[in-house]
């Protein structure tokens, strides 16, 4: 039957202190050349859905507000941006449909 050794144990250990000392810096290799990078990567990915969830989210309150304050049938007189800061004005006839790109294709 094996014997399991206690954390708290005072008997000496089996293993030598250098081949210790090995896993320890074999761990700490892995941890640093391949736990790290990874975890940077997914960090990097979680922020980017956060970020266009939050995009999404502003665009649904922007519709929910329009649709609350146009009355139906009247056009819309808006600013459209058109990058760089620079808006011109804009009327939309019919704000029925609202087309939204998702990027795909």
């Amino acid at each position: 039957m094996p014997k399991y050794k206690s954390i708290l144990s005072t008997e000496p250990d089996d293993e030598p202190v250098s081949n210790i000392e090995q896993k320890i810096a074999y761990f700490d290799n892995f941890i640093h050349q391949r736990l790290q990078p990874d975890l940077d990567a997914a960090c990097e990915r979680r922020d980017g859905v956060f970020k266009e969830i939050a995009e999404y989210t502003q665009l649904r309150q922007n519709v929910a507000v329009l649709r609350a304050r146009q009355p139906a049938g009247r056009p819309l007189e808006t600013r459209a941006d058109l990058g760089m800061d620079f808006y011109v004005t804009a009327v939309v006839d019919d704000c029925e449909k609202i087309v939204v790109d998702i990027g795909l294709g």
